[in-house]
């Protein structure tokens, strides 16, 4: 029995970045759906960032900008389900 080991290394740098990856985008989608928009009440976008909270500027137009947010989250769950099935297709295609 003879194993090829570069081909075996390939396989596994390969599968471990596209793991990598997938959960990567799909975190960021979950981040942009979680991430706590501006309050009508208040005039600052409020940011967490290391554990202490800061204000930044708030977006000219908050509508535009949740739904930005939403639709950038649901193509990176989009991205996702489609390597998903991509995968699928490569195991049980061959």
């Amino acid at each position: 029995m003879h194993i090829q080991w570069t081909a075996f290394g390939e396989v596994l740098v390969v599968s471990f970045g596209v793991a990598i990856g997938i959960i990567a985008v799909f975190a960021i989608g979950v981040g942009l759906l979680s991430a706590p928009g501006p309050t009508p009440e208040s005039t600052h976008l409020t940011v967490a960032t290391a554990g202490r909270r800061t204000t930044a500027p708030r977006a000219p137009s908050t509508s535009r900008y949740a739904v930005a947010r939403k639709v950038t989250a649901w193509l990176c769950f989009l991205v996702c389900a489609f390597a998903v099935a991509y995968g699928l297709y490569m195991i049980i295609a061959r």
